[in-house]
């Protein structure tokens, strides 16, 4: 179990894996991926992002830029801050999805606000 969201590592896995797959069917492939060894796929999928699961206050909505089996990058209303623990799901109304850990790698500035990188931790 992760201790700060209360989700298995495998059901982060299998969470990760549905996510990739839904990004499959409705996006398209990232043809760039500059050495990367996991595909990318791109999808304009609405996430929920924390940097504290526990607490609800602290959510806000985000967009997935796009994701693969080790990543996921998302355009952000806020920065988030480069090694920062993150956690990321998807935006349903029961707030049913699991919460997935990541940590952020990038934060960089767009034309929409923050385009902000991380590493989900159970590749880790």
């Amino acid at each position: 179990m992760n201790a700060s969201n209360g989700v298995s590592q495998a059901d982060q896995k299998e969470e990760i894996g549905r996510l990739v797959s839904e990004a499959m069917d409705a996006g398209y492939p990232v043809t760039q991926n500059r050495g990367r060894r996991a595909a990318r796929f791109s999808v304009g999928m609405l996430l929920d992002a924390t940097t504290n699961p526990s607490l609800q206050t602290g959510l806000w909505m985000v967009t997935m830029h796009n994701v693969s089996e080790s990543g996921i990058a998302f355009w952000s209303k806020k920065p988030v801050g480069v090694r920062s623990d993150i956690w990321v799901r998807e935006s349903t109304e029961e707030d049913s999805a699991p919460w997935i850990s990541a940590y952020v790698t990038h934060c960089t500035n767009g034309l929409t606000g923050p385009l902000v990188g991380a590493r989900f931790t159970v590749n880790d």
